[in-house]
């Protein structure tokens, strides 16, 4: 047992950096913070340069950390529908730019036109 608060996995070239928000003592499931050196996100960087030595100020991490927890994971799962749309994001797009019912023929017209519209 440790009283670390704060822990970062990486396989050395994705960083994933987690807290333990949910229960004490225990590291949450999902990372507060994901870094990827093959496709560094430049929104995250305000927020690793309060993980360095200089500034480490662990009150001030872990308010911030819930916040980042859940806009993290919103912005992956909102990437995943771009890669490979689900039926459900399927849905939402067609609904936004359809009238109508979203029947199985509406479903099968619009599934390649939202992949294609992610794509680009």
């Amino acid at each position: 047992m440790t009283n670390a608060r704060i822990a970062i996995l990486t396989n050395g070239e994705v960083y994933h950096s987690c807290t333990d928000l949910d229960a004490p003592n225990e590291m949450d499931a999902r990372p507060f913070l994901v870094l990827d050196l093959a496709d560094i996100d430049a929104t995250l960087i305000p927020e690793l340069e309060k993980l360095s030595k200089e500034v480490f100020d662990l009150d001030s991490i872990i308010s911030a950390t819930g916040e980042l927890k859940y806009i993290g994971a919103i912005k992956r799962a909102v990437a995943a529908q771009f890669r490979v749309p689900d039926v459900e994001g399927v849905k939402f797009s067609t609904t936004k730019v359809e009238e109508g019912a979203f029947t199985q023929k509406v479903r099968e017209q619009f599934i390649p036109l939202v992949s294609k519209a992610a794509q680009q």
